[in-house]
């Protein structure tokens, strides 16, 4: 049973679906989500699954699950890379394919990588799904819409074992749908802004900060301010503050060389604190290194 929340969420889904890039609590450890150029930057085969469900005990809240696959190219200075996302709110769908490439110059000291992506999003609304108050909506009769938009995007990015910085837009497209004159929907264009360092504090203790800076034609600016902490190189524990959103709690573990695991949980500060029972975020990564092998950077960021 769709209630009036789910209404709202429609309309805002309507309006604006395909306008906002996915947002991530732990965008650090899943980098090719916002960023093609972090291709390769595991220096081996990695495979990063990650799970969200926002505004929990909302009826028709966000849930996405994305899945990244991404590997240098041996012997050459070239990665590639793919990212499948799926974003429902409400009884709006929209699934992304992204296939991407970097190239890469590697000095002893540091690395630069530069990507393309290209790829698309279909994007949906089962109208058949609401329940209305009003039974003559013409708005709502039919099959609901679809639309099929491709897009492409590019990025940088810069790494060292303790230190990263990266800048991207990871779509640079403005696709417009409409449906008999009316707009549906319109993708705008985001920039994003990446930076981060690990710090020793002590033999068995590294800070890290990372901050993301967002900004979007015509929707204004976004701020990512997160503080973490990583004992004996295994438990990572932090807090994030996301403008005017949100405030995360991140808790992180590196099981084995391969195996890495993340939770963050996410206390809205805007009007929809007293609405939903918080946002969950699960993201579990793992890379295909030979033996044992520990990789300090892909460790780190």
């Amino acid at each position: 049973m769709k209630t009036l929340t789910t209404i709202i969420l429609l309309v805002i889904g309507l309006a604006a679906s395909a306008q906002q890039e996915y947002m991530f609590t732990q965008y650090m450890f899943n980098g090719l989500a916002i960023n093609p150029a972090y291709a390769g930057s595991h220096e081996a085969l990695s495979v990063t699954a990650m799970h969200r469900d926002q505004w929990v005990g909302m009826d028709g809240a966000p849930s996405t699950q994305t899945l990244a696959v991404h590997s240098p190219i041996r012997q050459k200075h070239i990665a590639v890379g793919a990212l499948f996302v799926r974003d429902q709110i409400g009884v709006t769908t929209d699934h992304t394919l992204f296939g991407s490439y970097a190239y890469k110059i590697d000095h002893h000291n540091y690395h630069l990588s530069f990507g393309l992506q290209a790829g698309f999003s279909m994007f949906n609304n089962d109208l058949s799904n609401v329940q209305l108050t009003n039974q003559d909506d013409q708005r709502f009769y039919g099959n609901g819409e679809s639309a099929f938009l491709p897009n492409a995007g590019v990025g940088v990015y810069f790494y060292l074992p303790q230190f990263y910085a990266g800048l991207s837009v990871p779509q640079l497209f403005t696709n417009k749908y409409s449906e008999n004159s009316d707009r549906i929907a319109g993708q705008v264009r985001h920039y994003f802004l990446t930076v981060g360092a690990v710090f020793p504090i002590s033999r068995n203790v590294k800070w890290k900060p990372n901050l993301m800076m967002r900004a979007a034609d015509r929707s204004g600016f976004g701020l990512d301010i997160n503080s973490s902490f990583l004992f004996n190189d295994i438990v990572w524990i932090g807090a994030s503050y996301r403008h005017q959103e949100s405030v995360d709690i991140i808790f992180e573990l590196q099981l084995s060389a391969h195996f890495r695991f993340g939770y963050a949980y996410d206390i809205s500060t805007n009007g929809l604190n007293n609405a939903n029972a918080g946002s969950h975020e699960l993201v579990i990564n793992y890379r295909f290194t030979r033996g044992a092998r520990r990789l300090m950077n892909p460790r780190n960021f």
